[in-house]
């Protein structure tokens, strides 16, 4: 979970559009979505409480349905305190028999954060992860490949509508758009997967 982190935290706190691979727009549609119950509750980057440093807690939505709402903390080194780093909204959904986590920073925590001119320059965009294992002890999930994807898009850059900026980029495509790539690439697509431990257990 080391490389999926720092990428949310980015996204959560300044709702950016930076790190492995921003959209616009939703990777799902309403179609798409599913509800797994085992999701719910907290996943350490330990089996063990005492050498955690990151925490994932899902609880359910209020007032969306089939969807998670994920507060992220993290161990402050300095201090030694736990720390909120991020609120992000959650959905898991599935494409031929695929299943992927989408991620959104929390719209309501933007809006109580920034200053109202301030908020007008953030877009809150949508990350995408490969979700391999959502069960009852693990949690374990995929990040894009970043590389992968920049060089792919810097040779074929029809491929899939996107704006750059310097060494960054977001995605513009429209959720079909971005769910037949996502199904068409799925085999070079994805970093190798990340394991979260669940709390308690």
């Amino acid at each position: 979970m080391k490389k999926l982190l720092p990428i949310l935290t980015l996204v959560a706190a300044a709702a950016v559009l930076v790190g492995c691979l921003p959209s616009i727009h939703p990777f799902y549609t309403p179609e798409n979505v599913i509800f797994d119950g085992k999701l719910i509750g907290s996943f350490s980057d330990q089996d063990t409480n005492e050498k955690e440093k990151e925490v994932w807690q899902f609880r359910k939505a209020d007032g969306e349905e089939n969807a998670y709402r994920l507060e992220m903390q993290a161990l402050e080194v300095e201090s030694g305190k736990v720390k909120v780093v991020g609120e992000m909204v959650a959905h898991l959904f599935r494409l031929e028999g695929k299943t992927y986590l989408d991620l959104r920073p929390d719209r309501d925590l933007l809006e109580n954060e920034f200053a109202p001119w301030y908020q007008s320059a953030f877009i809150p965009g949508h990350l995408i992860f490969k979700a391999h294992n959502t069960g009852d002890r693990e949690l374990e999930l995929s990040a894009p490949h970043f590389g992968w994807i920049e060089k792919r898009l810097k040779a074929h850059p029809d491929e899939l509508a996107h704006v750059r900026d310097k060494n960054r980029f977001f995605l513009t495509a429209t959720t079909a758009e971005l769910q037949a790539w996502l199904l068409k690439h799925d085999g070079e697509l994805w970093e190798k997967p990340e394991k979260m431990f669940r709390r308690g257990k």
